[in-house]
């Protein structure tokens, strides 16, 4: 089953180059945006703790 549903997702991503790779790189995007958020959320919840 999953070696079946491989094989249509290869098919699909060649047959759907452009597509794909514009959707991809906006989940590409997408995880980078959000661990910098997570980042920047962190550094601000622990500026005022003194260690």
């Amino acid at each position: 089953m999953i070696k079946h549903c491989l094989k249509i997702a290869i098919r699909n991503l060649v047959k759907y180059k452009v597509q794909s790779a514009v959707s991809i790189l906006g989940l590409a995007v997408g995880f980078v945006c959000f661990s910098l958020s997570l980042y920047w959320i962190h550094y601000e919840m622990t500026y005022d703790h003194f260690r």
